[in-house]
């Protein structure tokens, strides 16, 4: 039996409202703003996304709008139909726990790498990274502390020198950023995540393989738990609306 698609309203993005797109990289924006409504449940599964009507919403021309879909279908969180457009699939808990398995897999692996590739710049700018993350936190501006932490795991993959394990961490960096932005707000404690990045940092400094294996698997599934229980708490009211 073919999937339903479904199209509320006239277009299907009336109550979506995104800032306007300004940058230089309009498709990362809009890009940005589009996981972010898929993220939180704004836009629900099987939505059609028009283009002309997302051009409107961001203020820019078709041109980024498709830019954006495009990398939106490598995330896997769209699917662009041949003549029919681009619709919503959306990001389940199952697609979460899928998120993080691949991470553990990849970061695992590069950590391990990294003992022995990295160079003492690389330790000091991951503890440079934590030291904004600790200034975030501190400010209690939570939302703020996603861009460090993704730069965090993002030079952990880079420490390791191996440019296709790079790549594939990279496929998921923008969905990874997301969900850190949307739902740190809702972490309940911000200090355990920073202690539990200093254990990576403190094992790969000291050379030690096993033990900067075990802190970023420990990490990560911290992290997983800690992301499904804020994306619970964040999609409720939608779920209420949706199901009253």
């Amino acid at each position: 039996m073919p999937e339903r698609l479904s199209i509320a309203g006239p277009t299907g993005l009336d109550g979506f409202v995104p800032s306007p797109a300004r940058s230089p990289h309009l498709w990362a924006i809009v890009a940005a703003g589009i996981r972010r409504g898929i993220i939180t449940g704004e836009l629900s599964p099987g939505l059609r996304l028009h283009e002309e009507a997302l051009a409107q919403k961001f203020a820019v021309s078709r041109l980024p709008i498709r830019e954006a879909l495009t990398r939106l279908e490598h995330e896997g969180l769209i699917r662009i139909v041949p003549h029919r457009g681009a619709f919503v699939v959306g990001l389940s808990a199952a697609d979460v726990h899928e998120i993080y398995d691949v991470r553990e897999m990849i970061e695992t692996h590069a950590v391990q790498l990294a003992v022995v590739r990295a160079g003492q710049p690389d330790i000091d700018q991951l503890q440079e990274l934590i030291g904004q993350m600790n200034v975030a936190i501190a400010n209690q501006q939570y939302a703020d502390v996603a861009e460090p932490d993704v730069l965090f795991h993002r030079r952990l993959v880079m420490a390791a020198a191996h440019g296709r394990l790079l790549a594939a961490w990279e496929s998921l960096a923008g969905v990874i950023g997301s969900l850190l932005e949307i739902t740190n707000v809702f972490h309940s404690n911000m200090p355990a995540s920073l202690r539990s990045h200093q254990a990576i940092v403190s094992a790969l400094r000291a050379r030690d393989g096993a033990a900067v294996s075990e802190a970023t698997s420990a990490h990560l599934r911290r992290g997983e738990r800690v992301m499904q229980a804020a994306l619970a708490r964040l999609r409720a009211p939608i779920d209420a609306a949706a199901g009253g």
